[in-house]
């Protein structure tokens, strides 16, 4: 308990650590992203959107049919470029939605 307590900081560093690594190669895993560009994204300190350029995001998005990494996405930005890309007239969709959100 001594040595836990005096390490504090270096501990919590090590775990962080290991935890993006361990999350990196988990989520190219997952979606069949190459693991080297997964590591990367996992490490950036800074997570903004790539859609609406706001920090605070916590999704990392990829390109389903290249598995290509395209950056963090706050979870409603991840959605809405979903179902947009989805749409069977995407820009009615958004001129809709233009609209009515004037």
């Amino acid at each position: 308990m001594v040595y836990r307590a005096a390490h504090k900081n270096e501990i919590r560093a090590k775990h962080a650590a290991y935890n993006a690594a361990h999350k990196a190669e988990e989520y190219a895993a997952r979606t069949g992203c190459d693991v080297n560009e997964s590591k990367l994204w996992h490490g950036k300190p800074d997570r903004d959107c790539w859609l609406c350029g706001e920090p605070g995001a916590t999704h990392l998005d990829h390109e389903h049919t290249t598995n290509r990494i395209r950056g963090w996405a706050h979870a409603a930005c991840n959605k809405a470029e979903g179902l947009i890309a989805t749409s069977p007239d995407p820009r009615c969709l958004l001129a809709t939605l233009a609209l009515a959100y004037k």
